[in-house]
């Protein structure tokens, strides 16, 4: 399934004379792609661990995203340095959670990155940029999400008995690699209090309260989400 991407002139890039003159249509189309849909009453874990109105949007009210080619670059992008684990000899594992709720059974998925089973350890890779002066400086990595995405991942990783004594986050961009050792939690009440709270959103067309953070800046919904317009005025206000 493919979306329509606007660049950086304000147009469907398609439909972009300056974008279309320098690169085959191939890329742009690539980076539309968005890949399979999901089944009814399955979720991913990075559904759960991101802002719940946007996750609610995507479902409810998809044709008013203003996807971007910087937003859909950002995304490919992860997903290509991603091959950078199999440098490692490391294997990536796809997991699964049921969670019961009434006569329903909601599927919960996960992809982890790597997991080295000889070190019992499990690995989460993220791309950004500046690693070092985030983690130094600004103190921005790791982030609550990625933490608790991580933690989701070992969770659901402990209910196939295989063991997991280290969880590392990777913070990765052009110049650097940044690992973060991240405790251990258990996730398992957490889980199905999220995915409860956005399924029955879902299913009764109920909109959860957004999570505000930086990344409502770059929130394809921003337009018709007043909060999120009111955390971003705070930050520009704050610059």
């Amino acid at each position: 399934m493919s979306k329509d991407l606007y660049c950086r002139h304000n147009r469907q890039v398609l439909e972009c004379p300056e974008c279309m003159r320098l690169l085959p249509v191939s890329v742009w189309h690539e980076l539309s792609w968005e890949g399979r849909t999901l089944a009814p009453n399955t979720y991913y874990v990075t559904m759960l661990t991101s802002c719940p109105l946007l996750q609610y949007w995507d479902v409810k009210k998809p044709e008013v995203a203003k996807d971007t080619v910087e937003g859909a670059w950002a995304k490919k992008r992860g997903y290509y340095l991603h091959y950078f684990d199999k440098a490692f000899g490391w294997h990536e594992l796809s997991v699964h959670s049921i969670v019961k709720y009434r006569s329903q059974e909601l599927l919960v998925l996960g992809r982890i990155d790597a997991y080295n089973p000889q070190l019992q350890t499990l690995y989460e890779i993220k791309t950004t940029a500046w690693a070092s002066w985030q983690l130094e400086k600004r103190k921005s990595i790791p982030r609550k999400y990625d933490i608790q995405q991580v933690q989701c991942y070992a969770t659901m990783l402990k209910a196939y008995r295989l063991p997991v004594k280290r969880l590392v986050l990777v913070y990765i961009d052009y110049l650097e690699i940044c690992p973060i050792e991240v405790k251990f939690e258990n996730r398992t009440a957490w889980i199905r209090q999220r995915v409860l709270s956005l399924h029955n959103g879902i299913t009764r067309d109920k909109p959860p309260e957004p999570e505000t953070s930086w990344f409502c800046t770059k929130c394809p919904y921003l337009s018709i989400c007043s909060a999120g317009r009111e955390y971003v005025q705070a930050l520009n206000h704050k610059k």
